[in-house]
């Protein structure tokens, strides 16, 4: 199959198509996001003295939630659609929306890193600042609009539950030291989310 076809195929038609994901493009996706992460975004961070504790972990979480929630509007039409990088709504959908969103938040790492020595503000406080500037008016937008409060509570409380259950049973089981880590519970957290999200709304 020629390069172009290729692309048509895995990653142009499960895109305009709302096919979502196949085994071609997830593959490549992953590759792609993490070696910019370790060959680019993670050194050039560890040289400027920024860690991955739970502080800056929770400083992007208004940053995931913009990108969400950006996403979001897409779905209910308020944005266009595009295959092509040059088009705006290229960046409204996968793979395109990981993108913007990874350099808009790239973008205010360095800003909240140039700002903090000049203001005395925390630098995780002025990130996720930013992301919360960026976030709460498209979140406040489609609150506004929400119409399944009850798939709402389900997807919290299922998350919640499940967070719970197996953070006690990795704790008792097999690593004792779990809970030292915050950034263990967020991470069984996002994955609980993510599964009991799309659980929901296959129901």
């Amino acid at each position: 199959m020629a390069l172009g076809n290729l692309i048509t195929e895995y990653f142009e038609k499960p895109a305009m198509g709302h096919g979502g994901y196949n085994v071609v493009n997830t593959l490549v996706y992953a590759i792609i996001l993490l070696a910019v992460f370790f060959k680019i975004i993670y050194p050039q961070l560890d040289k400027r003295g920024v860690k991955f504790n739970t502080k800056f972990m929770l400083a992007l979480l208004p940053f995931i939630l913009f990108g969400s929630s950006a996403r979001v509007l897409e779905d209910m039409g308020l944005l266009p659609r595009s295959f092509n990088p040059l088009e705006f709504g290229y960046y409204t959908y996968t793979p395109g929306i990981y993108i913007a969103v990874g350099l808009l938040t790239i973008a205010s790492l360095f800003i909240a890193r140039f700002l903090s020595p000049k203001t005395g503000i925390s630098f995780y406080k002025i990130l996720g600042g930013i992301g919360l500037v960026l976030a709460l008016p498209v979140v406040g937008f489609e609150v506004l609009r929400f119409r399944a409060l009850e798939g709402f509570v389900g997807i919290v409380l299922g998350m919640a539950v499940l967070t719970g259950l197996v953070c006690l049973a990795i704790q008792k089981l097999w690593w004792k030291s779990f809970f030292e880590n915050k950034l263990n519970v967020l991470a069984v957290a996002g994955q609980a989310l993510d599964g009991v999200a799309t659980f929901v709304a296959l129901q």
